[in-house]
């Protein structure tokens, strides 16, 4: 007999709320809800593990409910992104705030609510919610609860199960359910903290992220200037028992790490580092765009094809891609004909250039080929060819240095 028998609600079934949805349909009659269907489909489209394919399809309309209003609840997860379209804002709460004002007027009522907000937030950010909650005199009937997500796109479905969970709390009894409640998935511990170091660890991870690939970005362009194979000397620089550099590439994408930083730079003045590592990361994509439209005009390139626009390999994501940055620096570069391939763009044309089908490549038909994403089904068709030129390290960046 399951310990909680009323529906749980998820609000927002994106990228992190649609996995969640799927795994607590499992145990719990879930009642989900997002304002854009069209978001949730292209949520369910993307999903690239197959068992939360098969559990998706074997509890739908049986556990799992996706309603056209929402439907508060006692428990209910709030998983909106606090980041704005134009990135401006890195701690957009209007959507969160909205929501949780909407539960709280929808349920004043009722004995019990708990909230629980799984975007990453500013820190401090659940302190001001739980000033909001004690000002209306609600906070013997409201408990508000944030536990950030931290899944891997191409390693989703172990990710949800095996990671440690954080979760920021001040009161022990929703803090137990909560547990007990992602305990009937999640294998990984479940940490009890204060609202505050759990808004800034789930920070600093991508921020200790970001600062990284600063730094193995550096050590590429450093590399180049002098025309040394920044593969071997990352090899032996490894071996040092305390030294773990990671590979460079042309930039940062995703949602996480180019934006988790600027909730520090917002906040705090004297964090030099951390602002560098942003710029610095930043910088990276304009100085491959300005690399390769000198190699085209100095090499009279007429037709080149850029392998792979996702941010990050065999990921059906888009975000902050600095792939689509550099294509966008070049397209207008003019008498020169411009390919994309990419197994997850639909269209046949994008950002003004040919999308190819990946299954009908052929190196030859280009005067140069640049890797950007190392996607599988490019795998078996790429060799050290003198006009292929890899910026993603996949083939250990051959012919970089000829940029």
């Amino acid at each position: 007999i399951m310990f909680y028998k009323k529906p749980i609600s998820i609000i927002g079934l994106g990228y992190v709320g649609l996995p969640l949805a799927i795994m607590l349909a499992n145990k719990f009659k879930i009642l989900g809800y997002d304002n854009n269907p069209k978001k949730v489909e292209l949520s369910i489209s993307n999903l690239e593990s197959q068992r939360l394919k098969n559990l998706l399809k074997k509890n739908i309309q049986k556990r799992l409910f996706f309603l056209k209003k929402p439907k508060y609840s006692e428990v209910n997860f709030i998983c909106v992104s606090s980041n704005d379209k134009n990135k401006s804002v890195v701690n957009d709460t209007n959507l969160s705030l909205k929501i949780i004002k909407q539960i709280i007027n929808d349920r004043k009522n009722f004995k019990k609510t708990i909230l629980v907000l799984m975007s990453t937030s500013q820190i401090g950010y659940s302190v001001k919610i739980e000033e909001f909650i004690k000002k209306k005199k609600l906070d013997k009937k409201f408990f508000f609860l944030y536990t950030p997500e931290r899944i891997f796109p191409s390693n989703l479905y172990n990710e949800l199960i095996y990671n440690n969970r954080l979760i920021g709390n001040d009161n022990k009894d929703s803090f137990n359910l909560i547990k007990r409640i992602l305990t009937t998935f999640v294998k990984g511990e479940i940490i009890d903290l204060d609202h505050k170091s759990a808004e800034l660890i789930k920070i600093i991870e991508n921020t200790y992220r970001n600062v990284n690939i600063g730094f193995a970005n550096e050590l590429l362009r450093i590399s180049m200037k002098e025309n040394l194979d920044i593969k071997k000397i990352l090899i032996y620089a490894n071996q040092h028992p305390r030294v773990s550099i990671l590979n460079p590439g042309i930039g940062i994408g995703g949602h996480c790490i180019p934006v988790d930083p600027k909730f520090l730079t917002a906040r705090y003045k004297n964090i030099p580092l951390i602002k560098n590592s942003i710029l610095t990361n930043d910088k990276q994509i304009s100085f491959f765009s300005n690399k390769v439209i000198q190699f085209i005009k100095k090499n009279k390139v007429k037709s080149i094809l850029f392998l792979g626009l996702a941010y990050k390999a065999n990921v059906p994501d888009f975000r902050n891609s600095p792939s689509i940055e550099l294509l966008k620096n070049i397209i207008d570069i003019g008498n020169i004909n411009i390919s994309v391939a990419d197994p997850f763009l639909k269209s046949k044309i994008f950002l003004g250039a040919e999308v190819i089908n990946c299954n009908d490549l052929n190196l030859d038909d280009y005067n140069f080929n640049f890797l950007l994403v190392p996607h599988k089904i490019f795998i078996n068709q790429l060799t050290q060819k003198s006009n292929l030129i890899d910026l993603s390290g996949y083939l250990d960046y051959a012919n970089i240095n000829s940029l």
